[in-house]
């Protein structure tokens, strides 16, 4: 009986330790999570469950915009951006979604965005050649239907588009797959009157083309410094869209 008795105890012990862990209390909840919803499974989920969370946000902003809103559209490169601090005065509309491909941006444009924009600034094609290794002109197609989608609304819309980011302490062959992909952006830009913003030089990268540590937050991503150099270009190199970020 004594012996008997313990059983559920242990039991019971077990499965609150294993609750523990699965929600992160305890360390482990990934890889235990990992053995019942595969890792893959487990990231789409999250990136759904971001995505839905930013596009409730994105209702409200864009039901409150002011007129002549600048939208910033584009994956985690724009969601980070500090608008507000290297636009001062600027009513720009952060409608960036961390992780989003160019086809997921395709698809939820017109609900993300207000009726009366002024412009708008796009990031887009990094997912699609990092993750789902999409060739350079299959990119472009893609951020051409955004162009299309965007100057359907008002075909004079001033558009700003930023190169697709180095990463950092990639080798040669990397460096010239990712001038291919910008190469074809810059070709839809002059096609389609929009502005190319440059980001394949110094200070944003180093002498090998990678994403230099200066100006990054990680081995992806900007720091402070490289969103300050960031804005300049933008505001130098972006065209009507640029004029409208300049401030006095």
């Amino acid at each position: 009986m004594r012996v008997g008795s313990l059983i559920p105890v242990s039991l019971m012990g077990g499965a609150l330790v294993a609750v523990l862990v699965w929600n992160d209390v305890l360390p482990g909840g990934w890889t235990l999570r990992g053995w019942i919803t595969p890792h893959a499974e487990r990231e789409s989920l999250e990136q759904a469950e971001h995505a839905a969370s930013r596009m409730a946000q994105f209702e409200d902003l864009c039901a409150n915009a002011q007129p002549g809103a600048i939208a910033f559209l584009g994956s985690s490169t724009i969601e980070r951006f500090p608008l507000a601090e290297l636009f001062p005065g600027k009513n720009c509309l952060n409608l960036g979604i961390g992780n989003e491909s160019t086809s997921a941006l395709i698809s939820r444009l017109d609900r993300s965005i207000p009726e009366d924009l002024a412009g708008a600034v796009l990031y887009v094609g990094s997912i699609d050649f990092r993750y789902q290794h999409r060739r350079p002109e299959s990119i472009a197609a893609l951020v051409g239907e955004i162009f299309d989608q965007l100057r359907a609304r008002s075909p004079e819309l001033p558009l700003a588009l930023i190169g697709v980011l180095p990463e950092q302490s990639m080798d040669a062959s990397f460096v010239a797959e990712l001038n291919q992909v910008n190469s074809a952006l810059q070709a839809l830009c002059l096609e389609r009157d929009g502005a190319f913003v440059s980001t394949a030089r110094p200070p944003i990268t180093d002498a090998n083309g990678s994403l230099n540590p200066e100006m990054a937050a990680d081995r992806l991503h900007l720091g402070p410094q490289g969103y300050l150099q960031l804005a300049r270009w933008l505001t130098e190199d972006g065209g009507a869209m640029g004029q409208l970020l300049q401030t006095n």
